[in-house]
């Protein structure tokens, strides 16, 4: 194997050279088929730094400005834990009209 890919480090936890943290969706097949396990760390909290970034002197659709918005409303600085103890929302679906260019 060269390079370095989820699927080469899913190979190697197969193979047995040792475990990886690997976000959920990536191992979600292999999860289902029990093809590798998971195993809970609940003391161990990683967070991720994610970045918004968008053009705020030029056109933003409305769906891409209500975007915006939420993830400004949310509390950053809130621990994972504390957030994992609240109750879940039920969720929500906003229908939006989807602008089409013209030209």
């Amino acid at each position: 194997m060269r390079g370095w890919s989820f699927e080469n480090v899913k190979q190697f936890v197969r193979e047995e050279v040792g475990f990886a943290i690997v976000p959920r969706i990536v191992v979600r097949q292999e999860l289902a088929d029990g093809t590798l396990v998971q195993i809970p760390l609940p003391e161990l909290d990683m967070p991720r730094p994610t970045r918004m970034i968008f053009r705020d002197k030029r056109y933003v659709s409305d769906a891409a400005r209500a975007l915006i918005e939420i993830v400004s409303r949310y509390d950053w600085e809130m621990p994972a834990q504390a957030r994992r103890a609240l109750p879940t929302p039920t969720p929500r679906m906003a229908v939006v009209p989807v602008a089409r260019s013209r030209g």
